[in-house]
């Protein structure tokens, strides 16, 4: 299935849905994670962490393009696509905030423990590929690495934030 958006082709793959209602409205999913809610298929904690994994990464890279059709659900995953829109350094912390709901997303209260390390172990080096392509330059990395840095303290020091392991139970935050 492919849907138009203006300039912007997206291809849906089988069986796949977008997560919500409509692009703009992120409060209503579609019947499909409703079922799957209710069936136990999959869990509002797990629906959550996978939602706010997405806009951990859409803050550090500075996605501003991220709405209700831009995010799909197959076999009770979440997967983001259409990310071509990164590297706007007006958006991040100094716009979209992650207890403050930006475009398409929830206040962040609840992250991976496994996303707090990747994101404490990622370093500039993870995009040298990136910067061999000319798909990110000296600024935009210096920022997407400030980006990090902020992303990471408000993680840890914001008590009203928790942390789960992958099993979905809350744990003890990775900080020090």
């Amino acid at each position: 299935v492919q849907i138009s958006s203006g300039a912007s082709f997206q291809s849906f793959a089988r069986g796949s849905e977008p997560v919500f209602k409509s692009p703009s409205d992120t409060r209503n999913y579609v019947d499909k994670i409703k079922s799957d809610l209710a069936s136990g298929k999959i869990t509002q904690t797990q629906l959550d962490l996978d939602l706010n994994d997405i806009h951990i990464m859409d803050i550090l890279l500075g996605n501003p393009d991220r709405h209700g059709h831009n995010i799909l659900y197959l076999d009770g995953k979440l997967i983001a696509i259409d990310n071509a829109a990164i590297g706007h350094t007006g958006i991040g912390l100094k716009r979209g905030s992650l207890d403050d709901p930006g475009h398409g997303h929830f206040p962040v209260k609840k992250v991976r423990r496994s996303t707090l390390l990747r994101l404490q172990q990622l370093d500039s080096g993870f995009f040298k590929s990136w910067q061999e392509k000319d798909m990110m330059n000296s600024g935009k990395l210096n920022w997407v690495m400030e980006q990090r840095k902020k992303i990471i303290d408000q993680l840890c020091s914001d008590a009203s934030i928790a942390v789960y392991d992958d099993a979905g139970a809350v744990v003890v935050k990775p900080c020090s």
